[in-house]
Parts: C-alpha cells; sequence; structure tokens
C-alpha cells in the first residue's frame, strides 16, 4: 500500500510538473519572423485565365502583454493583378489571445485559430466578402493561403471584373539577433539575404481601421 502511495504521488508530481512546464507551440518559441514569397492569383468573372502576380510575404507575432499576441501578415505585390500601376499591400493585422490549445482571434464576423501543432484554419465575411484562411507553421517554416470571395464583382483597373482572390505566403522563419539582422544569403526562390524592420499600414482584419506596424522585409 505504502508503494502504491509513493507511486501515485510521483504520477501526480509529474503531471503537475508537465502542466506547469508545458512549453508554448513552435511558431511562438521565438519572435523571429517567417520571411518568403507571395503569389497572388486573381480570377476575372468572364471566364478568362486567372492572372497571376509574385511578391514577398511574411508573418510576424508581436507580444502584446499577457496573453495577447498580435498577429502580422504582410506582402507586397508589383503588378497586382487587375490594377493599372504600384505595389500592392496584401496583409491584415489581428490581435488574438494564447490558450493552452492555440492561438485564437476574433474580429467582426473573422475568426482564425492556430493550433498547438501550428495548423491555422478560420474565415468569415468582410464587407459582402467571404475569407478562408488555411496553413499551417512550423519551427523553421510556414505556408499560409488566404482564399477571398467577392459578395460582389469588383471593377479594377483596366476594367476587369474579379470574382476572387487566392493569396499564398510561402515562408521561411529568419534569426535576428536583436537589431541587427544575421547575413547568412539565402539559396533558390525567395531567398533573402537581409531582413529588416521597417513601417507598414496595414488593415485590421474584420474592419477597416489602418494601423502603422514594424513588419520584416527581404533587403538585397
Amino acid at each position: 500500500m505504502a508503494r502504491m502511495q509513493r507511486l501515485s504521488g510521483v504520477g501526480l508530481m509529474v503531471l503537475f510538473v508537465s502542466a506547469c512546464g508545458a512549453a508554448e507551440p513552435a511558431f511562438l518559441a521565438t519572435e523571429d519572423p517567417y520571411v518568403g514569397t507571395l503569389e497572388v492569383e486573381a480570377t476575372p468573372v468572364n471566364g478568362a485565365s486567372a492572372m497571376r502576380a509574385s511578391g514577398q510575404g511574411s508573418i510576424a507575432f508581436k507580444r502584446l502583454g499577457g496573453d495577447r499576441v498580435q498577429l502580422i501578415v504582410h506582402g507586397e505585390v508589383a503588378g497586382v493583378p487587375g490594377q493599372d500601376s504600384g505595389a500592392g499591400n496584401a496583409g491584415f493585422i489581428a490581435d488574438g489571445r494564447m490558450r493552452p490549445d492555440g492561438w485564437h482571434a476574433e474580429a467582426g464576423d473573422i475568426r482564425i485559430d492556430i493550433d498547438a501543432q501550428g495548423q491555422i484554419t478560420g474565415g468569415g465575411t468582410v464587407q459582402q466578402d467571404r475569407y478562408v484562411l488555411s496553413g499551417r507553421l512550423t519551427a523553421s517554416q510556414g505556408t499560409l493561403v488566404v482564399a477571398i470571395e467577392q459578395g460582389a464583382a469588383r471593377i479594377l483597373g483596366l476594367g476587369t471584373e474579379i470574382s476572387s482572390f487566392r493569396l499564398t505566403y510561402e515562408l521561411k522563419r529568419r534569426q535576428v539577433e536583436g537589431d541587427r539582422p544575421l547575413t547568412t544569403t539565402g539559396s533558390g526562390q525567395g531567398s533573402c539575404p537581409h531582413v529588416v524592420y521597417q513601417p507598414r499600414m496595414i488593415a485590421n482584419i474584420g474592419g477597416d481601421v489602418m494601423s502603422t506596424v514594424q513588419v520584416p522585409v527581404c533587403t538585397p
């Protein structure tokens, strides 16, 4: 009996230590950002071939205090489908909270969840446009797909009516030491020799409010 009590006590101690010392999800274990490429695909209403453009994208998390953590998704695209000129800003900000099962955010009719394994799910409606989010973040890389189905066909640029957009972020985690980024040169598609933080105006998902935030950007 005494032995069983000792084993029971050890078991309770193990459970207690595991609960109190549970590691954070891999995507929040460090504040290093995810940086890489962004591919945009715009589908016209008339059934013509989809228009495509590419650029650079990033995902970063900012701790706001307590269990509050802000998700910052940013993208810069040259030659945005349906636009006459200029680079496009594709991204959003979402304020969420960490819970034992992951990170969760709600803004208006939009909900985003990232579970403890880094699986991304979510979606909702903003001004008649339907959003669906999917992807995954690991300790070393990440993928995010944002599909947008227009509530009403939108006319862009040269009169092209667009029915839907698909934004695909393919990212790798980059280590940053203080204010000075590492200078390791990447290789292949989306190589990123340097990462610097620069201010950008980004919309808060679920509304029209714009905020200026620091985002990680690839530089030569």
